[in-house]
């Protein structure tokens, strides 16, 4: 009788430490993923630190095209945004890994304030949606403004083309910390 209660009590010991290891083991791979999007978030707003503080006096746009900077999956330039960032996205036709994808239209880049990221990312691919409302650059005043009333936008992490650095002033206006390029001539882009 003794040695079946010892048994037992060795039996039971085993389970609840193998189901210690096993709750303990999930939370660490969670937040290793989690660690990753914000030590690339903080890399960045730290080399953009960096450059105003430097003396050089400009933040740069971060396009997803920088293969020195993004790549594709957790590396996408997707996992690096946050909430209130001004980024480019790309309408009509563009290109996926050297395919032609979208309505087949010309490709039309249009601006946006991130509101929510619903993306999963992978070692070599990204799915899902970032969504937000359209917004309104004046390269002119180099200002930024959400279109009222609020025109809702998403798009998927593929249609990404680049993030613009932005200081909000208000709720809705922000001025740009970098000259929109000529080459990103988007529908809602007014001035010259």
């Amino acid at each position: 009788m003794i040695l079946h209660s010892k048994f037992n009590l060795l039996l039971c010991s085993l389970i609840l430490k193998s189901q210690q290891w096993a709750t303990s083991f999930i939370p660490q791979r969670i937040s290793v993923h989690h660690s990753y999007r914000e030590t690339v978030a903080s890399n960045n707003n730290e080399r953009r630190k960096t450059l105003l503080e430097g003396g050089q006096g400009y933040y740069d746009i971060e396009f997803q095209s920088d293969s020195s900077r993004y790549g594709r999956g957790e590396y996408h330039l997707s996992a690096a945004l946050d909430e209130r960032d001004i980024v480019v996205y790309q309408t009509g036709s563009w290109m996926v890994d050297g395919v032609l994808v979208g309505n087949g239209e010309e490709t039309t880049f249009e601006y946006g304030i991130v509101d929510t990221i619903q993306v999963v990312w992978t070692h070599n691919c990204e799915h899902g949606y970032i969504r937000g409302m359209r917004v309104s650059i004046n390269c002119e005043e180099n200002t930024v403004h959400v279109i009222e009333p609020l025109e809702f936008i998403d798009f998927g992490p593929d249609q990404l083309y680049a993030r613009e650095p932005v200081e909000w002033t208000s709720e809705t206006k922000g001025n740009l910390l970098a000259t929109v390029p000529e080459c990103i001539h988007g529908t809602t882009r007014t001035g010259s």
